[in-house]
């Protein structure tokens, strides 16, 4: 081996970086042990296990409550979309009875007749233009006999006519409020 090898191998001795100096102390140094606590420690074990056996039962009443209120909401919306359809069915019936085809034929069947001198009422003067007259109903054609095989139709009875008096109307007419 050369003379090289052989100084790196001889260890090299460490420079104090602090003065290791010992320390003298006056008190004799002792291992002491580490103090008790003096609370109990069952009642605060009981304390938390009663937390958070009360936070577990609370969060399964929570979740049971909102289980439960998802099925009353599950049947209300079906309650609505039937109410729903109910309106949108009565709108319809509304709307058909409404209409002038269906007025028209629910007067006849009452015993109206269309009026053949219409009377209009000027509302900026009140003034009544036009004669008002009784309307006179058409005569009805007669009734085609029916052949039947099975049994005779019984005749219907006719339905009496208000009587309805043709005066004309002779004062004016005002407006609420007094605007003329």
């Amino acid at each position: 081996m050369s003379a090289t090898a052989r100084v790196a191998a001889v260890p090299q001795q460490r420079q104090p970086l602090v003065d290791e100096r010992p320390v003298e102390l006056s008190l004799p140094l002792r291992l002491l042990r580490a103090p008790r606590s003096q609370a109990p420690r069952k009642p605060y074990v009981l304390l938390l296990s009663g937390l958070l056996t009360a936070g577990l039962l609370g969060s399964l009443l929570l979740n049971t409550m909102n289980s439960q209120n998802s099925f009353v909401i599950y049947d209300l919306r079906g309650d609505v979309k039937k109410l729903n359809q109910e309106e949108q069915a009565l709108i319809q019936k509304v709307a058909e009875q409404e209409s002038p085809i269906a007025l028209t034929q629910r007067a006849r069947a009452l015993g109206m007749v269309p009026s053949t001198s219409p009377v209009f009422l000027r509302l900026s003067d009140g003034k009544i233009l036009g004669v008002p007259r009784a309307a006179k109903a058409e005569p009805k054609p007669a009734p085609k006999p029916v052949k039947s095989v099975t049994k005779p139709v019984a005749p219907v009875k006719p339905v009496p006519k208000p009587v309805v008096p043709a005066k004309p109307v002779t004062q004016p007419v005002t407006q609420p409020g007094g605007g003329q």
